[in-house]
């Protein structure tokens, strides 16, 4: 009975074995069950409970729809290998290979050839695994090339090649090093003009590399990379490259957690690039937690959008570094280097050149980092050049220079430079140049810093030039440049940086030969630079010498960029104008009349940085009530300096005679009649011109930054005296001014008889309509002679001990 019993078990293990033999070939032969244009080739082949082999290959060939197979090593089993194939134009190339508990291997291979449309891989070595290998290829034109490689718990290789050749669409690939694992590798390939090209490499909690490329090659849309290395893993690198004019380049590389110190340890970096006029060249270059580097280059090149880096160096790690370039004309170059936790660097460049209209810049050295150093460029026109540099936390340097250059039309230029927490430094400079609205710079060096020093420039007709230099719980020194108060330690008002005349910044070159139409090279700042400008033929020279008959050629190397004819003598209708008895016409157009006494002196402008005064001449004929009043002398003061024009006394008037005379802080100068025909300053913020623009009687006078005078000496003529009965005697000619003013860089609160009517707002009280509207004002306006530059409401004053005595 035993012995019966015994045969039946041992009989029911041979069955099973025979089933499981003939289960097993059954299998196998069913994966070639669909050749020639079959629609499927289906296979499963299982290798449960610690057996050796589950392999198996699926095959759809020749335009067969689905070729898919499951090859799978369950508990413990050593290798679960598939291959899927769909050769031709067939559709689906699937395949899934397992290797599940401890196994070695999970290897699979997708491969969807000719035009076909899927080639999809996955291979998956699960729970501690050697290798999780998987293969997805789409050839010829197919759509989709993907691929997945996991290599989880502590297994060694995830790695996953996806490749979209010739157009295809996609070209996928994820690979995984999960749990310890050493590698997790990744390629993603959309070759010739395909959409996409993605990989993600990731290796989580100890393994050693992340690493990821994308390609988009040919015009592809997007090459975008993201590799990770989590957890004290060596590296994390990315490459996402869109060449051609791809739209996207995209790259993230992470270096995460503890990294050690080893040579190429703690490395997250990240290339991003989109040539040749793609969208974007994005990257992200992260260091977390004591990894050495977070660098980041992200390109675009030749007028694509965008060019962003952004490159971390988080905890303590020692670099976080970034360049973000928008060239050619691209909309944004934007850039940000973090130093955080005690790092050593946090460095940034973001550059928007040829017109780009962001050029951002993020540099910061966190809790005792030595460096927050921050460059952004807004060049030729941009709109912002932004940079902000910060040194926290006991720091030595934070440094940042914002500079919307592009001079004459860029909006904004700022910079913060920030040395918080016993830092050195803590400098900025922001620069808008040329007309731009807004030029700031803020320096601060806090909790017993060193310096703080702040610059901000708003130069060539800028609205706002700020600088803000704070020395704060006694810092050395505190500077601010700029037109706000600054905190400065030693308590004295700053002087404005020097003044950039953009307009008339130019080398004279060789003019042209045939025409002798002269040329100059410009030298401002802007889309200008290095430009040369050719008079027109209407005016070949610069400076005529038939004055009253020839226009002179204006070049202008500010914003405008041009060469135009304009006639070089004051106009006594145009705004700004100064003539006959005397005359005005205000800023605001209006035309009005000012009474004055002889032989007095009246503020014409009073502001900030600039004060001018005139003295009147005359004479009061029997009868009337009021002087008649011209003006003999102009005096033009600015900082410690004084200019002085005025007409001779002569008896009798000659054209040939020169009537015009002037002085120079007090000594007088004489103006060439040959050559250049002028006479040159340079102070130390200033650049002082009197110009001959006739032989004799007709000069331009300039203060850079300040001022340009256009001034012609004039006699009261035989008709004029007999028209308006001013009985004038025969020996004197009462040789006067005719002046027409440009004013620059005026405040809101200019006072003086000229002066007030450029304020905003501004309604003049003369009458409308009628053949003399006159302007009341003498007692406001009186000074105690032509050089001082006091009176009931004037505001400019000199430095309390540079003061120049003229007389």
């Amino acid at each position: 009975m035993m012995a019966t019993r015994r045969l039946c078990i041992l009989l029911a293990f041979v069955m099973l074995f025979i089933s499981l033999e003939v289960s097993s070939i059954l299998a196998q032969n069913s994966g070639n069950a669909s050749n020639g244009g079959g629609r499927n080739g289906n296979a499963n082949g299982n290798g449960n409970a610690g057996g050796n082999n589950g392999n198996i290959d699926g095959n759809g060939n020749a335009g067969g729809t689905n070729g898919n197979a499951n090859g799978n090593g369950n508990a413990g089993g050593r290798n679960g290998n598939a291959d899927g194939n769909g050769n031709g134009g067939g559709k689906n190339g699937n395949t899934n290979g397992n290797v599940n508990d401890g196994g070695k291997s999970g290897n699979a291979n997708g491969n969807g050839n000719g035009g076909g449309k899927n080639g999809n891989g996955n291979g998956n070595g699960n729970d501690g695994g050697k290798n999780g290998n998987a293969n997805g290829n789409v050839n010829d034109g197919g759509k989709n090339g993907n691929a997945n490689g996991n290599a989880n718990g502590g297994g060694k290789n995830g790695n996953a090649n996806g490749n979209g050749n010739d157009g295809g669409k996609s070209g996928n690939a994820n690979g995984n090093g999960n749990g310890g694992g050493k590698n997790g590798n990744v390629n993603g390939n959309g070759n010739d003009g395909g959409k996409n090209g993605n990989a993600n490499g990731n290796r989580n909690d100890g393994g050693k590399n992340g690493n990821a490329n994308g390609n988009a090659n040919g015009g592809g849309k997007n090459g975008n990379a993201n590799g990770n290395g989590n957890d004290g893993g060596k590296s994390g690198n990315a490459n996402g490259n869109g060449n051609g004019g791809g739209k996207n380049g995209n790259g993230n590389g992470n270096g995460n957690d503890g990294a050690k110190m080893e040579m190429q340890m703690g490395t997250g970096n990240a290339n991003g690039n989109g040539n040749g006029g793609g969208k974007n060249g994005n990257v992200n270059g992260n260091g977390n937690d004591g990894g050495k580097n977070g660098n980041a280059n992200g390109n675009r090149n030749d007028g694509g959008k965008n060019g962003n880096a952004n490159g971390n160096a988080n905890g303590g790690g020692k670099n976080g570094n970034a360049n973000g370039n928008g060239n050619d004309g691209g909309k944004s170059g934007n850039a940000n280097g973090n130093g955080n936790g005690g790092g050593k660097n946090g460095n940034a460049n973001g550059n928007g050149n040829d017109g780009g209209k962001n050029g951002n810049a993020n540099g910061n050295g966190n809790d005792g980092g030595k460096n927050g150093n921050a460059n952004g460029n807004g060049n030729d026109g941009g709109k912002n050049g932004n940079a902000n540099g910060n040194g926290n936390g006991g720091g030595k340097n934070g440094n940042a220079n914002g500079n919307g250059n592009g001079n004459d039309g860029g909006k904004n230029g700022n910079a913060n430079g920030n040395g918080n927490g016993g830092g050195s430094n803590g400098n900025a400079n922001g620069n808008g140049n040329g007309g731009g609205s807004n030029g700031n710079g803020n320096g601060n060096g806090n909790a017993g810093g060193n310096n703080g020093n702040g610059n901000g420039n708003g130069n060539s007709g800028g609205n706002n030039g700020n600088g803000n230099g704070n020395g704060n719980s006694g810092g050395n020194n505190g500077n601010g440049n700029g037109n706000s108060d600054s905190n400065a330690s030693n308590g004295v008002k700053q002087k404005r940086p020097p003044y950039d005349a953009a307009s008339t910044n130019y080398v004279v070159v060789t003019p042209l030969p045939n025409t002798g139409q002269e040329r100059s090279l410009c030298q401002a700042r802007g889309k200008c630079l290095y430009k040369i400008l050719t008079c027109p033929a209407e005016c070949p020279q610069r400076k005529p010498k038939k004055n009253k008959k020839n226009k002179g050629c204006f070049v202008d190397c500010s914003s405008k960029c041009e060469a135009t004819c304009k006639w070089r003598r004051p106009k006594c209708n145009g705004y700004g104008s100064l003539c006959y008895d005397p005359r005005f016409v205000g800023g605001d157009g209006v035309m009005f009349y000012f009474h004055g006494s002889k032989g007095s002196d009246y503020a014409i402008v009073s502001d900030e940085n600039l004060h001018i005064n005139a003295h009147l001449i005359g004479t009061r004929p029997q009868g009337r009530t009021r002087d008649y009043t011209w003006v003999q002398a102009l005096s033009v003061m600015f900082d410690s300096h004084t200019l002085v024009i005025a007409a001779k006394k002569l008896s009798h008037w000659s054209d040939s005679v020169d009537a015009i005379l002037f002085k120079w802080n007090g000594t007088p100068i004489s103006i060439p009649r040959d050559g250049e025909a002028e006479w040159r300053a340079d102070t130390v913020e200033r650049v002082v011109t009197v110009e001959r623009t006739d032989d004799v009687n007709t000069v331009r006078v300039s203060v850079t930054g300040l001022v340009e005078l256009d001034i012609r000496a004039v006699p009261i003529g035989e008709e004029e005296n007999r028209v308006h009965n001013y009985q004038l005697p025969n020996d004197d000619a009462y040789a006067h001014l005719e002046t027409q003013f440009k004013l620059l860089d005026l405040s809101e609160g200019v006072e003086g008889i000229l002066g007030k009517t450029y304020r905003p707002g501004y309604v003049s009280p003369a009458k409308r309509g009628v053949p003399m509207p006159m302007v009341g004002g003498e007692d406001d306006y009186f000074t105690p002679s032509l050089y001082s530059p006091s009176c009931k409401v004037c505001i400019f004053q000199r430095p309390s001990s540079d003061a120049v005595a003229v007389a």
